[in-house]
Order: structure tokens, then sequence, then C-alpha cells
């Protein structure tokens, strides 16, 4: 039932493969931003997190876990659960976590601001298990930040363990979980507990042993190239969809 006139522009190889298998048209882009257009975050003054809590991808613990082990001299945190998410995944930090200073990001921040705090942090964890094009972390990477990313598109579309980032084992049968008790609580009021998307006692101690630096700097020159390549696909779009099929 799928009109045959239509065209599919897809930001992810994962949709492109579907929508081929469909037999409809399609053109599959990769966008970036221009790092030009973003400060480059600082490496010389220690470890600075920049985490927005907006599925439950990381727990209190994990948070505390993540500054501890990574020797974070702040973390930028914002708590704005996206609207599937389970209301007990909500977390309230103090002003500080141990040593790690804990700057609150307000939930009615507009954009400028909102760049102007990821600037000043180097490691930024991705807030979904999924994205669309993952407008985000394409910040954070043109930013020259480290990335701690679910292995999920679009993601790991971009994102290439250990050479322009880091892929953490978040397990989809546990985000699954999440989404399935907080339905059954919304349509029948039975509650049960949500459950940690990443193992329960996963150590980020290993991120240690890596240069993290380098890494990040393969992001920024990541998003360099793909810009490049992004301009050179606009005139492409613009034919494809004044292309009579």
């Amino acid at each position: 039932k799928i009109p045959k006139n239509l065209k599919i522009i897809a930001y992810s190889k994962k949709i492109a493969d579907l929508s081929e298998r469909c037999g409809l048209k399609t053109l599959t882009v990769k966008f970036y931003f221009d790092p030009k257009n973003f400060k480059q975050v600082d490496w010389e003054k220690g470890n600075k997190i920049f985490y927005w809590n907006r599925s439950g991808l990381l727990t209190k613990e994990q948070i505390e876990r993540l500054c501890l082990q990574l020797n974070a001299k702040t973390i930028v945190f914002r708590d704005r659960l996206d609207f599937y998410a389970h209301y007990s995944q909500s977390i309230t930090l103090g002003e500080s976590i141990n040593e790690t200073k804990v700057v609150h990001m307000e939930p009615s921040i507009d954009h400028k601001n909102y760049i102007e705090l990821l600037s000043r942090c180097n490691i930024f964890v991705v807030p979904r298990i999924f994205e669309g094009i993952g407008l985000t972390f394409l910040e954070a990477m043109a930013s020259g930040m480290l990335i701690l990313s679910p292995n999920n598109p679009t993601m790991n579309e971009y994102i290439f363990h250990k050479k322009n980032g880091v892929l953490l084992p978040f397990k989809m049968y546990r985000r699954n979980y999440n989404r399935m008790v907080t339905k059954m609580e919304k349509l029948t009021k039975i509650k049960l507990a949500p459950i940690s998307v990443l193992p329960k006692h996963f150590s980020f101690q290993e991120l240690n042993k890596l240069p993290l630096k380098e890494i990040a700097d393969r992001a920024r020159s990541s998003s360099q190239n793909g810009y490049m390549q992004w301009t050179k696909t606009l005139p492409g779009i613009s034919n494809f969809i004044e292309k009579k099929i």
C-alpha cells in the first residue's frame, strides 16, 4: 500500500536498508555540523563530564562511579526525562559527588546557553539508546569531546569503538523491559521497578587506559571530514527531490 512515487531521504543506513528492501527510491545522506562553529573543548584542566538524563541510561550509582573512576573535576547534569521514561529513573544530584562539582543545567535552558555549558566539558554521555539524526552527540563530536555511546544507530554509524569514541555495552533487553514496565504502570497501575540498562556493576575504569584526548581529537576530525562530504551532497538532495519518478 506504500505509494510507488514515495521517495525516502534516509539519514541513517539502518533506515536506508529498510527503505530499499521495501523497493522505495532512496537517497542515503550523512549529516555533520561544521566544527568551525563550535569551540574546541579543553583537556588541560582534567576530565569534565556532560550528561543529560533523558531516558535513564545511567543510574545515580553509575554516574557517581563514572565521576570517581574518571576523576572528573565537574559534571554538567540535566535531569529532564523524555515522556516514555519511567518516572523513577529521574535522578537528583547534590552540589558535589565526592570531589566532583555538579553543575545543574536548568530544564528550560535555551540552545545558546546549552552549547556554552557543553563547551565547558570534554566527555559526553549520549542520552538515549537510539537516535534519529542525533544532534546532541554530533554537536559533541564537532566540539572535540570524547563520546560515550550505546552501540546502536545512529551513533554507531558515526562512532567507531576506541577510534573516535567509545561504545558502551548497554543491553537492549534491559531497555525493552523498562519500556514495558512503564507502559504497564500507566495502563494497570501495577508498579515494577526499572532496571539498569548498563550491566549493573559495569566499571568505567578501563576508560583511564585509553588515550581519551586522542580519541576525542579524532571525533572532531571526523566531523571536519564529514562536514565537507555533507556540503557536497546538498545539490544531490535537491535533485533527488525535484526529479520525477
